[in-house]
């Protein structure tokens, strides 16, 4: 009967469960710290790539990355290629 008993009252989740739920929580946490990173490092400038001990959130975030990315070549070009 699944997790519902004849009463209508819902037992508590198994160990193996809420186990098995936080490694897969843990998980994804751990796969999307780069992608975070590497969004957040985008919008920083020169300077504050290269600052120690590096900063995670950028203190002026700017779009010129991806001005100069789209302008120094013809990225679209590269884009419908891939």
């Amino acid at each position: 009967m699944n997790s519902v008993q004849r009463s209508g009252v819902r037992r508590p989740p198994s160990t193996a469960a809420v186990l098995r739920g936080s490694f897969l929580v843990a998980g994804a946490i751990l796969m999307l710290v780069p992608v975070v990173w590497a969004a957040l490092s985008s919008l920083k400038d020169q300077t504050e790539l290269a600052a120690r001990p590096p900063t995670v959130i950028p203190h002026h975030p700017s779009l010129d990355n991806y001005v100069e990315a789209f302008t120094s070549f013809n990225f679209l070009v590269y884009a419908k290629t891939a």
